[in-house]
């Protein structure tokens, strides 16, 4: 019942303010590999916005992420992440209401952060360091574009099948105040085979903060599902033939639930592919003060993509 109450109430969190921290790794797991690189592709099928007269897109995203993990001694670790996602947005039928629309097109993600480790002993470890993001629509201004902020938590293994940490992530966005959004993740070996996880997680293209469950019936083959909440929030381009406003700004939530197959085909690489769905999907569209001009939800739609990992 705690993890239960835990999860749904960090999960509520992060579905509202997780555009800045939607690139770290799970802070708090170990790394082994010095150097990996990730490649991820995710496609939304299309979806109709309620309400929107017709008007309806899909998504295609591709995501492309570095990671490395510097041992600086036996106490301090450096772990330096940088990742970037293309999202297509292509949007259809929205001549009928050009004015304001949701019609942005090409977005630009890129998110670099670096966290400081220090281990105290085999229970207690801690983690700080700054997160810096640009989220821009192909066309946009890059210093308009900039969102950041720091993290600070700790992590206590509690056995060798549970782990838990907790923290606090202070965090700017795009034309909006700073947050302060709790951090919480568990890894629990609750079965042979079997475990949970909550924290940050990888399903295509892109990382979302949500619960996994995963069972490994094979020592190379892995299979989950879980859900988690993404929310890619942006500047846009003044293009006034698509009706923006000057420097406005957009955002597209929503929440997957998903099933995936993971195998590692090599002791470097693995290649995963998931299938499922966006749930609870909103669109929103602001001015240059961050004042809501026009939001929307639209409909459930399937997802699915690809995913791999090379180890050095």
């Amino acid at each position: 019942m705690a993890i239960a109450a835990v999860m749904l109430l960090t999960y509520q969190a992060f579905a509202q303010e997780i555009t800045p921290l939607a690139k770290i790794k799970n802070e708090t797991t170990e790394r082994k590999a010095f150097f990996e690189i990730d490649v991820g592709y995710s496609h939304r099928f299309e979806t109709d916005v309620h309400h929107g007269n017709g008007a309806n897109f899909n998504v295609q995203s591709v995501g492309m992420a570095a990671y490395n993990n510097l041992k600086l001694n036996p106490c301090y670790t450096l772990d330096t992440s940088l990742s970037y996602e293309y999202n297509d947005y292509q949007f259809h039928n929205n001549r009928f209401q050009w004015k304001n629309a949701f019609d942005w097109n090409k977005i630009h993600v890129v998110s670099l952060n670096s966290l400081l480790k220090y281990t105290l002993d085999e229970k207690w470890s801690f983690y700080g360091g700054p997160i810096i993001k640009v989220g821009a629509e192909e066309g946009a201004d890059f210093g308009d574009s900039l969102s950041g902020g720091g993290v600070a938590g700790f992590k206590y293994i509690y056995s060798p099948t549970l782990s838990a940490g907790a923290g606090l992530a202070v965090v700017s966005k795009i034309e909006d105040p700073a947050i302060i959004a709790p951090l919480v993740s568990l890894d629990w070996i609750f079965y042979e085979k079997c475990t949970m996880h909550l924290g940050f997680s990888d399903i295509g293209s892109g990382t979302g903060y949500g619960v996994e469950v995963s069972w490994a019936p094979l020592e190379c083959l892995t299979f989950s599902a879980g859900g988690q909440a993404q929310d890619n929030r942006f500047r846009l381009s003044d293009n006034r033939q698509l009706g923006h406003p000057a420097k406005g700004v957009g955002s597209d939530r929503f929440t997957v639930l998903y099933a995936k197959a993971a195998w590692q085909f090599a002791k470097f690489a693995n290649i995963e592919g998931f299938a499922g769905g966006a749930l609870n999907g909103s669109l929103k569209l602001e001015n240059k003060d961050g004042r809501a001009i026009r939001e929307q939800d639209y409909a459930s739609t399937p997802m699915l993509g690809l995913r791999t990992c090379i180890n050095f």
